[in-house]
């Protein structure tokens, strides 16, 4: 929310979940005539952020040439920083040796 103004600027789930304010209306003709409520806005999250490897750059995985096929070789691993469900990704990746 713009400290000057009031106004809502932007959304992104990851910083802010939801904002509470309160709002008050008054009656022009009798001014006395005040009622306040209190509104919470919640944020959905959408799938807006990519997931990561954890290593920037690449992996670098030695294989020895006496290896076993179809057996982890390797692991790689990534994150996302969406939350909730779109942040869910598989952080485990093993790499496996086969014949071509």
């Amino acid at each position: 929310m713009h400290n000057d103004t009031g106004l809502l600027q932007e959304f992104d789930y990851e910083t802010t979940t939801s904002y509470s304010l309160t709002v008050m209306v008054r009656n022009s003709v009798l001014p006395n005539f005040i009622e306040t409520t209190n509104v919470t806005i919640t944020i959905r999250d959408t799938n807006d952020n990519a997931p990561v490897f954890s290593v920037p750059g690449g992996y670098a995985i030695t294989v020895p040439e006496a290896a076993i096929i179809q057996r982890p070789v390797g692991t790689v691993v990534a994150t996302d920083a969406d939350g909730g469900i779109n942040g869910t990704v598989i952080t485990l990746y093993s790499v496996l040796l086969s014949c071509s």
